[in-house]
């Protein structure tokens, strides 16, 4: 129960984040970097204190999982901004029917009746969303909101599909250099993109 408010503050305080640097009329790229060396020197800690289990697959499969996690971040940001903080966490918390979905189908997992219950809400919560939508005359969402929203959930739907995929295929003694791995060229990839766009624009 703990993890589950832990995930849902997290979530929403992101989506804050990302609108407050929004008004602020922040540099996205700028925030990105400062999150993922953050992040990277808490992998890096939780790294240290573990077996230090490393492999070539996992650092290969943290690579390719570091461009969904920065694709999904500038999914979030572009989300808020064209829907707001709610609809983005919505659409952040329904991501969770993809992992669901895709463990029943690849790896065979029988749902439970919770689990079964929460697909039904989570559902129903898209089709409500829709509806109020139309009926709303001061707030008509454009093809292009819609696209960031259905991408910020296909994304991290995806980043949690794939974290189930290596806890089923590596050992877990392994996870810490995952996620140092993962946070690591996150940070890379959004530090060499920032360096870009200041040689760019430098006067």
């Amino acid at each position: 129960m703990a993890a589950l408010f832990l995930t849902i503050f997290c979530s929403t305080a992101i989506a804050l984040i990302l609108k407050y640097n929004e008004i602020k009329s922040g540099n996205i790229i700028i925030l990105l970097v400062g999150n993922y060396f953050v992040a990277t020197l808490i992998g890096f800690y939780f790294f240290q204190k573990s077996s230090g289990d490393i492999s070539l697959f996992t650092a290969l499969f943290g690579l390719m999982l570091s461009f969904m996690f920065v694709f999904s971040f500038f999914a979030f940001a572009k989300g808020v901004r064209a829907a707001g903080t709610a609809l983005a966490s919505l659409s952040a918390r329904l991501s969770v029917l993809i992992p669901v979905i895709l463990s029943m189908i690849v790896f065979d997992e029988l749902p439970t009746v919770w689990q079964v219950a929460g697909l039904f809400f989570a559902v129903w919560t898209i089709v409500a969303f829709s509806v109020s939508s139309k009926k709303n005359p001061h707030r008509r969402l454009s093809r292009n909101d819609y696209f960031f929203l259905a991408a910020l959930l296909i994304g991290i739907g995806l980043n949690d599909f794939c974290m189930k995929i290596f806890q089923q295929v590596q050992p877990m003694s392994e996870k810490p250099f995952f996620l140092l791995m993962i946070f690591g060229f996150s940070f890379f990839l959004t530090a060499r993109r920032s360096c870009r766009e200041s040689l760019f624009f430098r006067p």
